[in-house]
Order: structure tokens, then C-alpha cells, then sequence
């Protein structure tokens, strides 16, 4: 556990079981956590403040070694304000690999708990992946790492469903590049020969509204 030095009385002091909830909180709100643990406080001395104070932390807290600053205010006034540079374990629920996975292998990630220093970039979704490099298992799996399989890969010949209104026509078309489920995709009308932008609404039809 840690301690600060008693230099002020108990009621003039700022306890560092105070400090640490203050910090959890605060690493737990930014990170978007599950949890924190704080596993080195990096203050040696005794804070001021009563009951009333408030602790007021700035910087980044999801980082492996986090600068921090602390500021305590009590009654409208600031008291105190030290840098701070503690250890802290800071665990966010974040897609990760269920198991070691080869570069080119297709896999599904699942959902885990990884520290968010260990979270580099931006988290990939549900849904089949590629990975781009050597995945271990339980590690953050983020967009730079994979690529997204298609649902319908280039080239695939689709319907292209047009619609004006009450009027529905059909001709058979292929995508100019991978297309997904419920997202944008352009398709070449073989009818027209026109390249245009339409909704993959299923793996063999695009609607272009």
C-alpha cells in the first residue's frame, strides 16, 4: 500500500487512499476502462486539503507512463498543483485475437480485456478479418493490423435495381471494387455500360435509388 509523509495534521491533509480513488475515477472516465489499478502513486509528500477539497487531474492516463498533473482546489481556491507520473494498469474491453493468427489468415476477433496502452489505433468491429501480420492471441486487434474480408469480393456479377419512383428496373452489372453488406458500392450497368454508385442490399443485388 502507500502512504503520504504526515506532514500537516490529519484534517489539513489529503490522504493517498483519496488520491488513488480520485485517479481511478479519472483513468476509468477518460480511457473508457473496465477497470484501474493504480500500482504506484509517485507522490512522496503530504497534500493539503480538507474535506471539501477537490482533485482535479489533466493529461493522459491511457498511456504506459502517463504525465499527469494534479491539481487540488478547495473553496474556490487552488491549494496545490504537482505533476504526477504514477503507474497504472488501465484495462478496456476492446476486439482481440482468439488465438495466434498468420499473416493472410481470415479469422473472427472476439471481445477482450487488454490494457489501453496495448489499444494502438482504431478498434476493428464485428465480422470476418484478414490479418495483415503475426497476431498473438488476446491481442488488440485494430484496423492497421487486418483488412476487412468483402462479403462480395470485385468483379462479381450483381443485379443493378433501379428505382424511379413506382418504376423498378433490373439489369445485370459487376462491381468495380469489394462491396459490403448495407454499404455504398460502385457497379458497372452492363445495360448502359455507365459506372454509378448504389446500396449492396444483398450478396447479388444493388440498388440504385
Amino acid at each position: 500500500m502507500f502512504s503520504l509523509l504526515g506532514l500537516l495534521p490529519v484534517a489539513a491533509a489529503v490522504g493517498s487512499a483519496a488520491v488513488e480513488e480520485s485517479l481511478v475515477a479519472y483513468a476509468v472516465a477518460v480511457c473508457e476502462a473496465e477497470s484501474a489499478q493504480v500500482t504506484w502513486l509517485g507522490i512522496g509528500h503530504a497534500l493539503p486539503g480538507g474535506e471539501e477539497a477537490q482533485l482535479d487531474w489533466d493529461g493522459d492516463p491511457c498511456r504506459s507512463r502517463p504525465e499527469l498533473r494534479l491539481r487540488i482546489v478547495e473553496q474556490g481556491d487552488l491549494l496545490v498543483q504537482v505533476p504526477v507520473r504514477p503507474g497504472l494498469e488501465v484495462w478496456v474491453r476492446t476486439s482481440v485475437a482468439p488465438q495466434r493468427v498468420l499473416p493472410g489468415e481470415d479469422f473472427e476477433p472476439v471481445s477482450g480485456l487488454v490494457q489501453a496502452h496495448e489499444v494502438r489505433g482504431n478498434p476493428v468491429g464485428e465480422g470476418a478479418w484478414r490479418s495483415r501480420v503475426t497476431l498473438r492471441e488476446g491481442q488488440s486487434v485494430t484496423t492497421g493490423l487486418v483488412v476487412r474480408i468483402p462479403d462480395v469480393e470485385r468483379g462479381a456479377n450483381v443485379t443493378v435495381t433501379i428505382v424511379r419512383g413506382n418504376l423498378r428496373v433490373n439489369s445485370p452489372g459487376h462491381l468495380v471494387g469489394d462491396g459490403y453488406l448495407g454499404e455504398s458500392v460502385r457497379v458497372v450497368n452492363e445495360a448502359t455500360r455507365v459506372v454509378a454508385e448504389g446500396l449492396l442490399v444483398s450478396p447479388d443485388t444493388v440498388r440504385i435509388p
